[in-house]
């Protein structure tokens, strides 16, 4: 019975995720591993500091900081986002020998798997059973708005993200010493795997420590003789990890954008995108018609999670406000509603109005321009709701568990894309450009002091890419360990969008913007067309 029991448990959450990763797999990956997990310009930008990161590390990069890029500026890794949270799962990739597309294929894989057994994981641990802390794991890991925004792949790097929530739970509630500690390092991860996740951890966690307010948490805990230890130690945490990671950013300061309310409104959720579905999906691309009328970036307010899952949230906000005195253990979940409550107030629009406008006069919240993202944070609260209520299911109907059997089929299973609405550039085709570029590199007799990618390249003006033309230098710069002029990121300097659009002049007007005199530009640039 024991063994049985075992096997169920690990059968289970395996099956679970194998659907889910065969779901979109098939596109984003391909039958055969054969496509690129993403589009040739954003997605392969994350390839391109993922790759920066691992050669900095086994000694090619001589600074973290100073990428190769932008020649000859300096700490332009601070100008996006820089992996240093993730990029451990692209090294030992690299290290076996896979090139810099593969490992990348990988790397997107170790998301997917850590983000569901994470959240499984957390689930179990709050005593919730396999089944449900499977379905839920689903939810965060598989649903229609995390497909909704693979084109952006980063944004899958939020696996640290449920222990943030359940050690925090565990400080104010259980007061375990260690607890702390564990809190503060996961919410420091947060940090390295993104600064917008970062920034909106911050704010999601203000509401739970709010919320947590009406049920009376031991604060005063935090500062016993037993905790001060890990206090401390979680103080020189924060001190010794946060001041390293942002002080290259503040130090890019002045040439980050601050962003008005007004000029990120079309990203700020709606009430329409909670019921709009991603077109690709085989049972609700019917309603996606009817609701992208609403906006014109579209492609960002796919939030919808399925009929079956909808539901399955306002009955456990119903069930567990009922049964809200009976249970210690449901605390956790109330918790979960009030917050999802709280911060779907704080970041969603009505109209021209939204609470969120006022966040955006604090500084650090006024470089984020893409709020969508935060549903892909919020999912957790949802599949935790969805996981308890079918938790419940399964104990008031024991002698019929073919319901919870059904609800979870339900809920993975309204989910299902249609093939080929995924797929993306396939392996050779995201490698071809860079191979015109080594090639003329190759081609020179004598090394150049830095090379630069220009329009129109060796492509057709009809199917030039502007963006991808940047990313092949990059690439191909950290491929010769050669410095280009090339460069793309969220901040730059305005003067490099010379390179961008114009030839020579436009190269020398950036040199000289850098205090390069460029007489001899051909013996030290090698200009590639």
């Amino acid at each position: 019975m024991f063994q049985r029991v075992k096997i169920y448990n690990f059968l289970i959450p395996l099956l679970i995720f194998t659907f889910g990763i065969i779901n979109c797999g098939r596109d984003l990956f391909g039958t055969g591993f054969e496509r690129y997990p993403g589009d040739l310009a954003d997605t392969r930008f994350n390839n391109v500091i993922l790759e920066h990161d691992y050669q900095w590390l086994i000694g090619n990069q001589e600074n973290l900081w100073d990428l190769p890029f932008f020649y000859p500026q300096k700490n332009m890794l601070a100008g996006s986002d820089n992996h240093l949270g993730s990029f451990w799962l692209y090294v030992p990739f690299r290290l076996i020998g896979l090139n810099e597309t593969r490992s990348f294929q990988w790397w997107v894989f170790c998301l997917f798997a850590l983000n569901f057994f994470v959240f499984y994981n957390v689930a179990r641990k709050l005593g919730l059973n396999v089944a449900a802390s499977s379905a839920g794991a689903f939810l965060f890991t598989f649903s229609m708005p995390v497909l909704g925004s693979v084109h952006h792949i980063q944004t899958l790097c939020k696996f640290t993200f449920p222990l943030v929530i359940y050690f925090f739970y565990k400080i104010l509630f259980v007061k375990k010493e260690l607890n702390i500690l564990y809190f503060t390092l996961s919410l420091i991860h947060v940090f390295y795997c993104s600064l917008y996740y970062g920034m909106f951890t911050v704010l999601i966690l203000a509401v739970f420590f709010f919320a947590s307010l009406f049920f009376k948490p031991s604060v005063k805990s935090f500062f016993t003789k037993k905790n001060i230890y890990c206090v401390l130690a979680s103080i020189a945490a924060l001190a010794l990890f946060m001041i390293p990671l942002l002080k290259p950013y503040l130090k890019l300061e002045h040439f980050a954008h601050h962003f008005t309310y007004d000029s990120i409104e079309p990203t700020v959720p709606h009430p329409y995108s909670y019921l709009m579905p991603h077109p690709g999906t085989f049972f609700y691309a019917f309603m996606f018609e009817a609701t992208k009328q609403h906006t014109e970036v579209y492609w960002m307010h796919s939030f919808f999670i399925g009929f079956i899952s909808l539901a399955l949230v306002f009955a456990s906000a119903y069930f567990l406000w009922k049964y809200r005195k009976q249970n210690f253990t449901n605390l956790f979940f109330i918790l979960c509603g009030i917050t999802l409550s709280g911060a779907l107030l704080l970041t969603s629009a009505a109209g021209k109005y939204s609470i969120y406008r006022y966040f955006m006069e604090i500084k650090s919240f006024s470089h984020l321009k893409a709020m969508n993202r935060i549903i892909l944070l919020e999912l957790f609260f949802m599949g935790m709701l969805v996981a308890w209520m079918i938790n419940r299911v399964e104990l008031t109907t024991v002698k019929r568990k073919w319901i919870t059997s059904v609800l979870v089929f339900g809920v993975c299973f309204e989910h299902f894309m249609v093939a080929g609405t995924l797929k993306f550039d396939t392996i050779e085709h995201a490698q071809h450009n860079n191979d015109y570029v080594n090639k003329a590199i190759a081609g020179c007799k004598t090394k150049p002091e830095a090379f630069v990618v220009l329009k129109p390249y060796h492509i057709s003006k009809e199917n030039f890419n502007e963006i991808n033309a940047q990313i092949d230098g990059m690439m191909s710069a950290l491929q010769n360990r050669i410095p280009t002029l090339n460069g793309y990121s969220t901040v730059v300097d305005p003067r490099h969008f010379n390179v961008h659009f114009n030839d020579r002049p436009g190269v020398n007007a950036w040199l000289f913007s850098q205090g390069i005199d460029t007489p001899e530009l051909d013996k030290k640039i090698l200009i590639i067309r």
